[in-house]
């Protein structure tokens, strides 16, 4: 045959059969032996990518090996574009792949990149998607800030003058609580708050340190609500309704969704409250006008309205874990405070409304006197605020309303001379230990019982009988 094989058949007429012997043969694409086909299959395949370099001189043919001329190249050589069909992949100067169609060994057009990146502005807490158009990091414009950005930097103001490390772009408080001497917290409040869940029986015990503290459900479910209600951007809040069923949500046109929260009792009130300005929200009471006399909470929020970085739940716990160690916003400088006397008739709610240009500039809690003390990060930003809390009978909080430097002072010293009791007593107590252990005068013996102790009774002395018989023979 023409192959150099013998035909198997037997002696015939006409053309021989096309060759069946088994033999090998090598691909077009790489020249690999492809083995065990019949001889008169010239095609074959080793199952490769072709990898020729193509026309374009950048790339190569991505098909599977194959015989002829690649579809790249023919589509090419008929066209004025240089460029193989296939996508460029180059890496631009602003690090992203070109993703034009190949255009040869001619230069990519960087400005025609449309990646989103991310552009921050000059504090960092606002960010905008945009294109990147081949801008490297040197070469992004900030974005302008916005309220946000006042909101976060008012914060970190707080957080200095409460001397609490937070990070400036996540705004989250750096280290564990643990490690923060200050909470933005009115101990007064603390302290009502673990009254309260000592008395209430549906507040279990938890071991924190090898110490059992108990465990704020109510405030853990509270901050979890607020956190989901100001998440929820929607207008109807379907994915906060989906998670807390049981809180009514009530929305109208161009006006955001506000909360009904279910009637409460006093501490749950006051919890409620005490979170207003930490979070941002406007919380009111409301009476109901049915037949049973019940009043509500209506929960509403703004732009303002943001998770803090610190929450109240922490605060509990570490308050019940070491609350003489820690500083809290009565220690804050008489100079940043204002004090409204008599506000059993002042709604936390309109102090809310007329403070919102200091949003995130202050703290606010109200204690067993009926007395709102309102702290702000510095004595600019109380003086700036008075204006308007003069119409509440606001006044400048004094000595009497704060702990002065020289308390505090005094406090640190007492804690100092508390540790180095303590110090001194353990090591008392570890001399002992190892004077015990080295004294081996009784070893080997148990000791049970008191071995100072008396007994209780002692036998009575019993003289000696003597047996004498009288009137023997020397009688």
């Amino acid at each position: 045959l023409s192959c150099g094989h013998l035909c198997p058949a037997k002696c015939h007429s006409g053309q021989c059969q096309p060759c069946n012997r088994l033999c090998s043969k090598p691909c077009p694409s790489h020249g690999r032996p492809v083995h065990n086909l019949p001889c008169h299959v010239d095609t074959r395949c080793c199952g490769d990518a072709c990898h020729r370099s193509l026309l374009c001189g950048v790339h190569f043919c991505v098909r599977t090996c194959h015989t002829g001329a690649c579809e790249e190249d023919e589509k090419a050589i008929g066209s004025e574009n240089v460029g193989c069909g296939q996508a460029c992949g180059v890496e631009l100067k602003c690090g992203h792949r070109c993703v034009q169609k190949c255009h040869g060994t001619s230069p990519c057009k960087a400005d025609l990149c449309r990646q989103p990146i991310s552009v921050k502005c000059r504090c960092g807490h606002n960010s905008e998607l945009q294109y990147c158009h081949g801008r490297s990091e040197y070469e992004l414009k900030a974005v302008s800030c916005t309220e946000h950005c006042q909101i976060m930097q008012r914060n970190q103001r707080f957080a200095q003058a409460l001397h609490i490390n937070v990070d400036t772009s996540s705004g989250n408080v750096v280290g564990t609580s643990s490690d923060c001497d200050r909470i933005p917290f009115a101990a007064s409040v603390l302290k009502r708050i673990v009254k309260w869940m000592h008395d209430d029986k549906s507040h279990s015990l938890m071991a924190k340190h090898d110490k059992k503290v108990f465990a704020p459900k109510f405030v853990h479910w509270l901050e979890s609500l607020f956190a989901a209600y100001i998440g929820d951007t929607s207008a109807d809040c379907h994915e906060f309704a989906a998670q807390f069923p049981d809180v009514i949500v009530l929305c109208a046109p161009k006006c955001e969704p506000m909360l009904n929260l279910k009637p409460m009792g006093t501490e749950q009130r006051f919890v409620v409250f005490s979170l207003m300005s930490h979070y941002h929200v406007r919380v009111e009471k409301r009476e109901n006008s049915g037949k049973t006399a019940s009043s509500y909470l209506e929960v509403s929020k703004s732009r303002h309205s943001r998770v803090p970085s610190q929450l109240l739940s922490a605060a509990l716990v570490e308050y019940q874990l070491r609350g003489d160690e820690l500083d809290t916003l009565e220690s804050m400088p008489p100079d940043t405070m204002v004090v409204i006397d008599n506000a059993l008739d002042v709604s936390s709610a309109d102090i809310h409304d007329r403070l919102l240009p200091w949003t995130g500039d202050y703290r606010m809690w109200r204690n067993a006197d009926n007395q709102v003390f309102i702290v702000f990060t510095d004595e600019k930003a109380r003086n700036s605020a008075l204006t308007e809390m003069r119409r509440f009978q606001g006044r400048k909080g004094t000595e009497k309303d704060s702990l002065n430097a020289n308390t505090a002072q005094k406090k640190s010293q007492q804690q100092k001379k508390k540790k180095q009791k303590q110090k001194k007593a353990e090591q008392q107590q570890q001399n002992r230990n190892k004077n015990m252990e080295s004294n081996d005068v009784n070893s080997g013996w148990i000791t049970k019982g008191d071995p100072h102790a008396l007994p209780t009774a002692l036998p009575k002395y019993k003289p000696a009988e003597l047996d004498i018989k009288i009137g023997g023979r020397f009688g």
